[in-house]
């Protein structure tokens, strides 16, 4: 996201929490992104666009599904 700035290495372990949670969990709300990360909602609303972006996600309604791209890298 243009506003956020994270490492390379940052956005790795990022994803690798998100392949986690879908491991267990069926979708994803913006809490669950702010629970799995330590991150602010000002902060996963952009993050979570981003990831759809990606298509690592899927919106659907207010929660994320597991996209077509999950497990991929995400850089």
């Amino acid at each position: 996201p243009p506003d956020l700035l994270f490492t390379s290495k940052r956005i790795a372990e990022m994803g690798s929490k998100i392949r986690d949670y879908f491991a267990t969990h069926p979708e994803m709300g913006v809490a669950g992104l702010k629970e799995i990360l330590g991150v602010s909602r000002k902060q996963a609303v952009p993050l979570l666009e981003w990831i759809d972006r990606q298509r690592w996600t899927e919106r659907r309604g207010d929660v994320r599904v597991a996209g077509r791209r999950m497990g991929e890298n995400l850089l």
